[in-house]
């Protein structure tokens, strides 16, 4: 399977693991090499930007995603790297300040 597929794969296990967390709304924005792979939208209004990795995440990411989060501030914008490693997901959120890394 090449490394698109299971990105992609990844991608869609998120997709419907974020429903069943409540989300009303979710898209994945296809191969777009952008810095969010999957945006969410809660019914308390808090739109979730994604990045999907498998296995490790790189610290690249994890360091744009925590600028981005110091430029971009409201209690309903929330950044998320999200890794698939082993059959679990990690999320690592960012609520303005608060960092929560969910195990699933």
């Amino acid at each position: 399977m090449s490394n698109y597929r299971k990105g992609r794969y990844a991608e869609y296990r998120l997709m419907d693991y974020l429903r069943r967390l409540g989300a009303v709304y979710v898209t994945r924005s296809a191969g777009s090499h952008t810095l969010f792979d999957v945006v969410a939208l809660f019914p308390n209004g808090e739109v979730w930007f994604i990045q999907v990795k498998r296995g490790k995440a790189r610290f690249k990411e994890k360091r744009e995603i925590e600028e981005l989060g110091k430029k971009v501030r409201g209690e309903k914008i929330v950044f998320v790297l999200a890794r698939y490693d082993k059959g679990k997901w990690y999320l690592d959120v960012k609520r303005g300040e608060t960092e929560i890394l969910i195990k699933k």
